[in-house]
């Protein structure tokens, strides 16, 4: 009923608005949105599985392969290609100046001779010069769309043209942010790679790191034992001959031959202002006989710049270039 006031007007109630409240769904799920979500969830413990079983057959041959990256690098691509549905892989190794394909894996045949017939230099705005410029992932959905390969760059031409790719995923291989190569996979088809995709490619790329370090640890470990070895020989043979000098010389060319992996070496004693031969290994027997018979001047011969005095050592790529001497 209304009110009246003092003044005896009427007074109407004031009507307080209430939100409204929510009606809360009790619905339950139906039958078919759980077996999707069980489908999901089996999909996901599946690839899970699979990149787990892969990354562990990785490690194993790694493991298996001391200083071989070869068996390692395709172990890697062939995991790579099946869990992102890619179409070939490349695995390339790079020096600080230009990349060379290291491993293929179903990379169609003109593009493989391509890949193998020299380095591969980074050209300007290809996937190579992006990881060069320090980008951590290069993926491109069409190579063939893009400006670079219209405008006739070779690497992207080869690509597109002998390769038949078309959507690329282009990862660095990374030691303390030293760019050591690359890890590539392509699609021959337009269709992008998913974000899990492009993390178990980068995956790959650090695993190949860790192959690389593990070669290069071997490697460096085998040499300082091949030298200790070396070296103790030798004193052992100095100690056996101290009379025999050219039996002590032999041995000790004999070393570096082999250490340092070199078909030829030779000892020459400044004697008179010529130098004379005094030990060889690898020399044949007319290249011998040519250098005792043959004593030369410094500068007259080898490079002057070997014998010069104070001179610890000089390496030079073709010692014989332009020499008067040609011991063939």
């Amino acid at each position: 009923m209304p009110q009246r006031g003092r003044s005896g007007q009427t007074v109407k109630r004031r009507q307080v608005s209430r939100p409204k409240q929510r009606k809360v769904s009790t619905a339950a799920p139906s039958i078919a949105d759980l077996q999707a979500q069980v489908v999901m969830l089996a999909r996901e413990l599946k690839e899970a599985q699979e990149q787990q079983s892969a990354t562990t057959e990785v490690l194993q041959v790694i493991n298996s392969s001391p200083g071989d990256l070869a068996p390692v690098f395709d172990a890697m691509l062939e995991k790579a290609l099946s869990l992102c549905e890619a179409s070939f892989g490349v695995l390339c190794t790079y020096d600080g100046d230009c990349f060379r394909a290291a491993a293929l894996r179903g990379v169609p045949a003109r593009y493989a001779e391509f890949l193998k017939s020299g380095p591969l230099r980074p050209g300007p705005g290809n996937g190579l010069s992006r990881l060069v410029a320090g980008e951590k992932v290069v993926h491109v959905l069409d190579v063939a769309a893009e400006g670079i390969y219209r405008s006739g760059e070779a690497m992207r031409r080869a690509l597109v043209d002998l390769g038949g790719a078309r959507t690329t995923v282009t990862v660095p291989l990374l030691k303390d942010n030293k760019l050591l190569g690359a890890f590539i996979i392509f699609r021959q088809d337009v269709r992008p790679f998913t974000e899990k995709q492009i993390a178990l490619a980068q995956n790959f790329a650090a695993q190949a790191v860790i192959a690389i370090e593990n070669v290069r640890l071997i490697n460096e470990t085998r040499e300082a034992l091949e030298r200790q070895t070396a070296t103790a020989d030798v004193l052992k043979v100095i100690s056996r001959s101290s009379i025999d000098l050219a039996t002590v010389l032999d041995t000790l060319l004999q070393t570096v031959a082999r250490l340092c992996r070199a078909d030829q070496v030779y000892m020459f004693h400044l004697r008179d202002d010529l130098w004379h031969l005094i030990a060889d290994c690898g020399l044949s027997v007319e290249a011998r006989e040519f250098f005792q018979t043959h004593p030369f001047t410094p500068g007259a011969g080898l490079d002057p710049r070997s014998g010069r005095l104070g001179a610890s050592s000089y390496r030079h790529p073709g010692c014989f270039a332009g020499s008067r001497i040609h011991p063939q």
